[in-house]
């Protein structure tokens, strides 16, 4: 028999125990339910938003101020005279020379003598070859020449088999339309006084009938300066900064000639236009599709891309609508990049710009649409789901055995 004083402090443990409410399963299941009904709604989102998303991100990552690989941060080189061109890396120094060409490098020209078509033959039937010798390599090129085959024929015969000889020269045929003349040009495949070749017959004489073993254009190598300091090469290709910058010498210049690594203007407009066509497009198919919450609040986080920077932005001819479509005045961007496109990059690709702003918002998004982090409670019958939760035992259990005088 249990005492007074002992009963009373077992009753006392046992109402301790918190015997939970059936009501709790109902209230978790409300939670739970809610919870995954906002991620169905996300995953309700169209795969062609998701990939709008995707493009969106990559088309905000190429005008990040930071991401030097890109088109955006790509440079070019500015030069004041036709007679060079050129190509840079975006890792390029901003660098300016003074650049001087004198002499570029040529390759080595043979021609023929102009034929008419309706002459005589200068070539008789029979076999014929010539070699060619190129540095310390002899090509042997021979052809036959049949009867009745035309000049012009003949021509194209020699062009072809020279071609196909690897002898370190290319032949084409030329036409005279204003004279109806024609003649073969056989020319070297690369530029510099040491690229020389020589003709010479070797069986018959076509080589001196046609001329072809007579120098049309001698071979050079370019003669330049840059930053007053004089250079000579076989190739018009002038490389600067470790490799990052190529000029091409195409012809002489009239003395100097200022020669830049600048920005790559059309390439940063371009990629402006890329990018707003990005964020469009989720504009335009959000508003052409039935609206949900989640697209709802994307238009709205869109329309917020120019929030504190909405001054410089319109400086430079940008602005942000109210559904978080960009529109750009096309020639006040221009005369902006024009004047100082640095400032143009840091405005939209900057820490804080409107490329950070749309990748945040794309990620955003994209993270919503696919973490998924609850089980799909539709799937989930509820009587299972209560039956499973641990039921403490109740008091009766806890006392099995033992006799409660319930007036105590």
């Amino acid at each position: 028999m249990v005492d007074r004083v002992s009963l009373y402090r077992m009753v006392s443990y046992a109402n301790s125990l918190k015997t939970p409410n059936p009501l709790d399963n109902i209230v978790q299941y409300k939670n739970l339910a809610s919870r995954q009904s906002k991620i169905l709604n996300t995953n309700t989102m169209s795969k062609e938003t998701k990939t709008d998303m995707y493009n969106l991100k990559e088309a905000a990552k190429n005008i990040s101020y930071s991401n030097k690989s890109s088109s955006f941060n790509g440079k070019t080189v500015s030069s004041k005279d036709d007679a060079i061109s050129g190509t840079a890396s975006s890792y390029s120094l901003y660098t300016k020379h003074s650049i001087e060409v004198s002499e570029i490098a040529k390759v080595q020209a043979n021609n023929s003598i102009y034929i008419k078509e309706d002459e005589s033959p200068k070539l008789t039937q029979g076999m014929y070859s010539f070699d060619i010798t190129s540095g310390n390599k002899t090509s042997n090129v021979s052809f036959e020449v049949k009867d009745e085959e035309s000049n012009k024929y003949v021509l194209t015969k020699v062009s072809n088999t020279i071609n196909s000889s690897n002898s370190g020269v290319s032949a084409k045929v030329v036409s005279d339309d204003e004279n109806n003349t024609f003649r073969l040009e056989i020319s070297g495949n690369k530029t510099g006084e040491k690229n020389t070749f020589g003709i010479n017959d070797y069986t018959g004489n076509a080589a001196s009938v046609l001329g072809i073993d007579k120098v049309a254009t001698v071979a050079k190598d370019a003669e330049y300066k840059v930053d007053d300091k004089e250079y000579k090469s076989e190739s018009n290709i002038v490389r600067l900064d470790n490799g990052k910058v190529n000029l091409t010498l195409k012809g002489v210049t009239d003395g100097k000639t200022a020669v830049s690594v600048v920005d790559d203007k059309k390439a940063i407009h371009k990629t402006i236009d890329d990018f707003a066509k990005s964020i469009n497009s989720v504009v335009d198919k959000i508003n052409s599709s039935k609206s949900t919450s989640k697209l709802s609040r994307l238009t709205k986080e869109l329309s917020k891309l120019s929030l504190g920077n909405r001054s410089k932005l319109g400086d430079i001819g940008i602005s942000v609508k109210n559904n978080g479509s960009i529109k750009i005045d096309e020639e006040k961007l221009t005369y902006a990049i024009e004047q100082d496109s640095d400032s143009v990059k840091r405005a939209i690709g900057g820490y804080d710009g409107l490329a950070a702003k749309a990748i945040k918002i794309a990620d955003k998004t994209l993270i919503g649409a696919f973490d998924t982090a609850t089980p799909n409670i539709n799937a989930i019958d509820f009587h299972t789901y209560a039956n499973n939760q641990k039921q403490p035992n109740t008091i009766q259990e806890l006392f099995s055995g033992i006799f409660i005088n319930q007036s105590l």
